[in-house]
């Protein structure tokens, strides 16, 4: 490298604060480099070696100027190409840039590729992010402050072969690529670096009453609030936050951040017992609430029992101890948001304690990281190109992971606007809220769509681009009503709290109904055989979204980490699914719900499946309990009373599946017991299944 070439490097990395990962994989290989700007190549030039090639399109060429300022490297356009000679380039150790993406507004994450050359060579894949800021960009888009000198991040990712890369290969490449890029932060921080990028002033949450956040409100907030939290807690403790989904939970979630307290996310709707396990599960001395919500929501008796062992403090009784001392601190800093206000941490150090849905038995606490979540921000947007021109209608709990991660934490980093609502049951509001602020995004469970679709009006959805269902199965009935009365095609995605949770959506470009899409990128899997089933096995993932370990409540406060295997962690999913050939995802059902009848595998999900195609306005759950004749048997709890076995073994027989499938009793029960998050509780239904007062339908 000439003097030149050595001086333009460091001369870049100072004036763009320039983070740089992975140049040591270019040598050898063909690169795709994601388009950010027309102008990319000149900042990826200077960190070539000499005799590089950098390909094209041919009205992209550079001028003579440009050859004189990068003498070393040759510009080839594409329709030039050569591969034999391009073969003979790489084995000599020299580099070949090339950008598989067209000029557009929404270039950046190669959903349309117009340029991949069918060369079986070494690959890689370069993330470049941040020159989509400077005022020449070619994403003329009023979402990122313009900066000349913006920060950018280089991170280069090398492909596992040599054989020619499909856009898929490419697409997941850059995915991981970009990853790499959101490990080394803290959500605070990553806070300031959104502000940063979209604009202090930018408005980013509203609620229905009118009240609307923007970056530097939120921060002033969240600081002010953090200072008066202080005399109540402790550094490192855990504090119990019982909050609706509004502006105040948001605003209360990083102001505990900021304290470096760690904010335990306790369900309100799970009842006393429940929520105090939880309490005690994270040694939570202090629970952090507000007087209109436990009125609005008639939790009195549910305050009443934690008051009996915890501290309750209403953010109302807060107001009085403010200072102007406070208030001009957290005008300083919310004016100028730098970290140095937070105590030190890093992105590794939990974050935020969610609890799982205790749906098969006791709940456990789940310890998520600063890394935990931002990777899971970071998957998700290297998928779908959120902007500020999108608007997130978030009615999701933030004591579920869908909700605090996809409904609340994504949109932000993203520069989205969140609106909150907090009440998801609303099922004639939430169409309503949609229409009057125009939501371009919604998320829910099946149930939650299901009730949306029916009491919305046609055009209550229009200005929708995407919904995504999650944590239950989607039904083809909901997938039709939306579908048919709104023209939206669901997109189903699938993940667990354990993994913060996103592990595997459909995208609009890539979807498959009935499954629940190709994993995220950073997303490691293996497949475990299950003794009796063919196809599929048992999920194991392993990723930077998978959470540091469990709370127990017979050792409160211990972490239990997952095991690890050859450095790597890895979480059991529970889950038994195949992978296709394209790398869709296909849940067959828990592990723990598959029963035994006549010597073969029968899955509990698969026979839910068959009464919710069947019977679609009804609720339907299966359990299996212990039968003296044939060691088990399946037990169909249902909401509709006109279900009997008779029908059900017409139903098998009519869609050609197994007799094994027909359940052994029917118990007719309204209303189904159901968790907060729209799941079965699976605890009560077996509890029903034996010891309930059977109702046991005759086949006649």
């Amino acid at each position: 490298m000439n003097r030149d070439r050595a001086i333009l490097p460091r001369l870049l990395k100072r004036c763009f604060r320039m983070r740089i990962q992975g140049l040591e994989h270019l040598p050898g290989r063909m690169v795709a480099v994601n388009r950010r700007s027309r102008w990319d190549w000149m900042i990826l030039a200077p960190f070539l070696d000499q005799g590089s090639w950098i390909i094209l399109p041919p009205e992209e060429i550079p001028t003579k100027l440009h050859f004189l300022l990068f003498r070393g490297t040759r510009f080839i356009p594409e329709d030039q190409l050569e591969f034999q000679s391009l073969s003979q380039h790489l084995q000599q150790g020299h580099t070949a840039l090339f950008f598989p993406e067209p000029l557009a507004p929404a270039m950046g994450r190669f959903r349309k590729i117009t340029f991949l050359p069918n060369a079986a060579v070494p690959h890689a894949v370069l993330a470049l992010e941040g020159t989509e800021a400077w005022p020449w960009s070619q994403r003329k888009r009023p979402d990122r402050c313009r900066h000349w000198f913006p920060r950018l991040n280089i991170s280069v990712i090398p492909l596992n072969n040599d054989l020619p890369p499909n856009p898929r290969h490419l697409q997941d490449g850059l995915g991981q690529a970009i990853l790499a890029q959101s490990l080394g932060s803290t959500l605070w921080d990553a806070l300031i670096q959104s502000s940063l990028v979209h604009g202090h002033r930018r408005i980013i949450l509203e609620d229905e009453n009118g009240q609307r956040l923007r970056y530097q409100t939120l921060f002033f907030k969240s600081i002010l609030l953090s200072q008066l939290l202080e005399s109540h807690t402790q550094p490192g403790e855990c504090v119990g936050l019982m909050l609706p989904t509004t502006l105040a939970a948001v605003v209360s979630f990083f102001a505990l951040q900021i304290g470096g307290r760690i904010p335990a996310m306790l369900n309100f709707s799970a009842g006393p017992d429940t929520v105090r396990v939880a309490t005690r599960m994270a040694r939570v001395r202090l629970v952090v609430t507000a007087r209109q919500f436990v009125q609005k929501a008639r939790l009195h008796d549910l305050v009443a029992t934690l008051a009996e062992e915890l501290n309750i403090l209403y953010l109302e009784d807060l107001k009085p101890a403010v200072t102007p001392g406070m208030l001009l601190h957290a005008a300083w800093y919310s004016l100028v948001p730098h970290k140095k206000i937070l105590p030190p941490a890093k992105p590794g150090d939990t974050a935020v304690l969610l609890f799982t849905s205790g749906s098969e038995g006791t709940p456990k606490g789940v310890v998520l990281s600063h890394g935990n979540l931002l990777a899971n921000v970071q998957q998700i947007l290297t998928r779908f190109d959120l902007s500020t021109d999108d608007v997130f209608l978030n009615v999701l709990p933030l004591f579920h992971a869908f909700g605090l991660t996809v409904g609340t934490l994504a949109p932000l980093m993203a520069g989205a606007k969140v609106f909150c609502h907090p009440a998801v049951l609303d099922y004639r509001a939430v169409p309503r809220i949609a229409w009057n602020i125009s939501a371009t995004i919604l998320a829910g469970t099946d149930t939650f769509l299901k009730g949306y679709g029916r009491m919305a009006d046609p055009v209550d959805f229009a200005s929708l681009r995407h919904c995504f269902a999650g944590a239950e199965p989607l039904r083809n009935t909901t997938h039709t009503l939306w579908l048919e009365k709104f023209g939206i095609r669901i997109l189903e995605g699938y993940g667990a709290t354990e993994t913060a949770p996103v592990l595997a959506v459909n995208i609009p470009e890539a979807c498959r109904f009935g499954s629940v899409g190709r994993l995220l990128p950073g997303v490691e899997w293996r497949l475990e055989p299950i003794p009796g089933i063919e196809e599929g096995g048992r999920l194991w993932v392993h990723g930077p979204n998978v959470m540091q370990g469990y709370l127990r409540i017979d050792a409160p406060g211990v972490l239990h980490p997952l095991p690890t295997e050859e450095n790597k962690t890895w979480y059991d999913t529970g889950d038994v699914v195949r992978v296709d050939d394209e790398g869709f995802l296909w849940i067959l059902g828990r592990a723990k719900r598959f029963a035994k009848i006549g010597g073969e595998m029968v899955s509990l999900a698969t026979v839910e499946t068959v009464a919710m195609e069947a019977w679609p306005e009804g609720i339907h759950g299966v359990v299996m309990v212990a039968d003296p004749r044939k060691g088990e048997t399946l037990v169909l709890i249902t909401s509709d009373h006109t279900i009997n076995r008779r029908d059900f073994v017409n139903v098998l027989k009519e869609r050609g599946l197994s007799l094994l499938l027909l359940p052994g009793r029917i118990i007719h029960h309204d209303p189904m017991p159901m968790l907060a998050s729209g799941k079965l509780d699976l605890v009560q239904l077996e509890h029903l299944a034996r010891e309930s007062a059977i109702i046991e339908i005759p086949n006649g």
